[in-house]
């Protein structure tokens, strides 16, 4: 519904409300019948437009006929006509004045008699209509706007019409509109919600006609105050926005003052111009804006404000329902995810059609995964920040473990195994002396030397071949965790880490690493922390104060404080890369910058082509650099750098997450694709690996349907049907606007491993976004609060 001409002024008749998300116009391309709802995110355009209905009008309530209050509305609406009457008589009669008549409304207060009559009577019934109707008691307000029609039919004509347009009774609002419209009064306002009347039926013939008749009357009011408010509708009415505006700023009638700022705020949202259009909606009085300016607030970002409207228009009966959608949008936005389910499955309890009302959404891969802008303004800062980079750096850098190192050093080839191997520590001589263990020690090195050489999917597999026959044994289970760990599979990680704990209480980092991928994966952790901590205090082996173990359990709790004694203790002798990876994270969290630095160069000398190494030292070199520059010298760096590249094909999904993210700020994305490619169609060497890296960086450059296509083979012709790959599958078919496949596929991934959060917010997106409200709400609680997407977001539909 469009905003209906109200008489105000001589006749003070009501005032119209109208949602500024309620715009139509000549043409849907020129004045699209939505508002522009509001973005949620800093990084990007979130929220797009969306065509909404305009709000039901409010049920009626159930008279009660003998209520005392309404008999004695009754009396007081009897009494009330009767007054008006006898003031009427009494002027028809009176020879000092001339019988009075309802001037055409846009005409001055030029006549005395109408104000008297205005002030005196007409005035308080018109009120009192307005009040009823806007209380919900439509039917007596059209009672009494009848009554007032033996006084005035005109006037009647028009507020019946008026209110019939309310109730989107557009055909009778338009026979009582033409009514007035032959009665000679109120032409231009009468001619122009005749318009609307049309437009809303769908006759753009009829639109047209009475726009042009309002145009062709407004002549005969050029000397009215109202002659730039009339200006101003008409032009906006027909799509012309900025002479609309123009007219409107000239409007300076003070009892069309607020509806100028009204209507020229809702152009400026039309024109996507958020900030001026929150200006103008502030600058009124008269209407409830609540919803657009909580909608408005959320489009720039100001998510505060965002609910602070939102929240005072949903204890509004009017927008209720829309208002707490919106709220329930915000929280998504903002990654309150449990709250949003709240908001939602309170909403879908009483109405189990609520998804199907407002705002639907369409889901969305974020833009800063491919746009280089959006990337560089988040990368500088981020290297060692968040819990996942965190853990995933320390799961790189440990070692793994074998029974016997000097045989194991002999089956695996690794310039660097010192660093990354490690022996048994509570040998057993009956183990030790076994020839059974010896054999398992083969094996466990054969498969310590795929995941050395980058084949860490294959290795992962031979691991889970040797835990089904040995699975008593802690260091299997260890080696197991850690690939999973490494491959991000954080669940059955956390499983296989917590069951080498509880066969070794001695294996404290295997406890650790539980507690770590369960803290990922939101398990509580509680039982597991104290119990490790009360088996470390009990044993007499460990240095108390000194030890890495109760330091790295901090770290769960984001206690960067509790580490600086571990810093402050820090030996002269040499540290293995795990030692000195958890320094590098303790100094970062505490912003002791100049050791940081200083670990991560002796990280760098120790491990010379190791990718992450090089990416940390560039950075701690460079972090301080504009983006730009900072991005010009990682070109340099990373093109002459001699690096390991095979860890990027086959290795943990951290140097993949970290490499491809840098080559994306510094736009050296396509020239890595391109090695890629040649490097596929020349080696036979670790196809897998090739495939699973091309399709990755697939995504970052937008090409998605290639991404799709490559997960495809790897799931179809190769098996390869873990979790990560099927969710990474799933992206590729939300980039390539495949929803169906993707939503397949998260389910698929679910039934692999049902924590994986980021398939669970997927999920629940895009059921949302096929109105299947019930089992989204379900993935939205699941996924929780305080939850950053990595991948996902979404739109409001057109």
């Amino acid at each position: 519904m469009a905003e209906e001409v109200t008489l105000k002024e001589e006749n003070n008749q009501e005032k119209a409300f109208s949602d500024i998300d309620e715009n139509p116009g000549v043409e849907e391309q020129t004045i699209p019948p939505g508002m522009i709802p509001p973005e949620l995110e800093d990084e990007e355009s979130t929220f797009q437009r969306v065509e909404e209905e305009p709000p039901a009008p409010q049920p009626q309530e159930e008279k009660k006929l003998f209520d005392k209050k309404f008999l004695i509305l009754i009396s007081a609406l009897g009494g009330l006509a009767l007054v008006l009457l006898i003031v009427l008589i009494i002027l028809i009669f009176s020879k000092d004045e001339q019988k009075p008549t309802i001037q055409n409304f846009a005409d001055d207060n030029s006549s005395t008699n109408i104000t008297r009559v205005k002030q005196s009577a007409l005035d308080l019934v018109v009120q009192k209509a307005n009040l009823l109707y806007e209380k919900g008691d439509i039917e007596s307000a059209l009672e009494l706007y009848n009554n007032i029609n033996i006084f005035n039919q005109s006037l009647s004509s028009y507020n019946l019409g008026v209110a019939q347009m309310k109730q989107k009774d557009y055909t009778s609002a338009i026979e009582n509109f033409k009514q007035s419209l032959d009665l000679g009064e109120h032409k231009v306002a009468a001619s122009i919600n005749l318009a609307v009347c049309y437009y809303n039926l769908g006759n753009r013939a009829k639109f047209n006609h009475y726009i042009d008749l309002a145009k062709a009357y407004l002549p005969q009011d050029s000397k009215s105050s109202l002659y730039y408010y009339y200006q101003g509708l008409i032009n906006y009415y027909q799509g012309f926005y900025p002479e609309a505006l123009q007219m409107f700023s000239k409007v300076d009638n003070p009892s069309y003052k607020d509806e100028s700022y009204y209507i020229s705020g809702k152009i400026y949202s039309l024109l996507q111009s958020e900030k001026n259009a929150i200006n103008f909606l502030q600058k009124q009085e008269e209407y409830n804006v609540d919803l657009p300016l909580g909608l408005l607030y959320a489009k720039i970002g100001q998510y505060a404000k965002a609910k602070e409207h939102l929240e005072k228009s949903s204890k509004s009966d009017l927008h209720k329902q829309r208002s707490q959608i919106a709220l329930a949008l915000v929280d998504l936005k903002l990654g309150q995810y449990a709250n949003g389910s709240e908001i939602l499955k309170a909403l879908y309890i009483k109405d189990r059609d609520i998804g199907t009302k407002y705002y639907k959404i369409k889901t969305r891969l974020k833009r800063n995964l491919s746009n280089i802008d959006i990337a560089q303004q988040n990368f500088a800062k981020r290297l060692i920040t968040g819990k996942q980079q965190i853990y995933d750096l320390l799961f790189y850098f440990s070692p793994y473990r074998v029974f016997d190192v000097k045989q194991s050093m002999e089956l695996i080839t690794k310039a660097d195994l010192g660093n990354f191997i490690q022996g048994y520590e509570y040998e057993n001589e009956l183990l030790v002396k076994s020839k059974a263990l010896s054999g398992v020690n083969v094996e466990l090195s054969h498969a310590i030397n795929l995941a050395f050489n980058f084949h860490l999917r294959e290795a992962n597999q031979e691991f889970k071949n040797i835990s089904e026959i040995y699975h008593a044994h802690d260091v299997i289970h260890y080696n197991l965790a850690l690939t999973y760990a490494q491959l991000q599979d954080y669940h059955n990680a956390y499983r296989h880490f917590s069951t080498a704990y509880h066969l070794n209480p001695k294996n404290y980092i295997a406890g650790i690493f539980a507690i770590f991928c369960m803290d990922l994966v939101k398990k509580d952790y509680t039982k597991l922390t104290n119990e490790l901590l009360e088996n470390l205090q009990a044993d007499p082996t460990i240095d108390q104060n000194h030890n890495i173990y109760k330091y790295l359990i901090h770290l769960s709790r984001n206690d960067f404080t509790a580490m600086i004694p571990y810093l402050d203790n820090l030996s002269g002798k040499e540290n293995s890369p795990l030692e000195l990876m958890f320094s590098i994270i303790a100094a970062n969290g505490n912003n002791l910058e100049n050791l940081r630095n200083e670990k991560i160069k002796e990280l760098k000398d120790l491990l010379k082509e190791d990718i992450i190494s090089n990416i940390l030292y560039f950075n701690s070199e460079n972090t301080n650099l504009d983006i730009k520059e900072y991005a010009k010298k990682a070109q340099i760096y990373f093109l002459t750098t001699k690096l390991d590249y095979n860890s990027l094909f086959g290795g943990a999904g951290i140097v993949k997450d970290s490499y491809v993210t840098l080559m994306q700020i510094t736009g050296l994305l396509n020239h890595v694709r391109n090695d890629i490619k040649k490097r596929l169609s020349t080696s036979n060497k670790n196809s897998i690996g090739l495939i699973f890296a091309l399709a990755y960086v697939d995504i970052f450059a937008k090409e998605y349907q290639e991404a799709y296509t490559l997960y495809n083979i790897l799931i179809d012709d190769y098996k390869i049907k873990d979790a990560q790959t099927l969710f990474l599958a799933a992206v590729a078919a939300i980039g390539s606007n495949n929803p169906n496949s993707a939503i397949a596929l998260l389910e698929l991934a679910r039934l692999e491993n049902e924590e994986t959060l980021e398939a669970r917010l997927a999920l629940g997106l895009l059921y949302h976004e096929v109105q299947n409200l019930e089992p989204a709400m379900f993935q939205y609680e699941k996924v929780g609060n305080n939850f950053k997407s990595k991948f996902f977001t979404f739109d409001i539909k057109h």
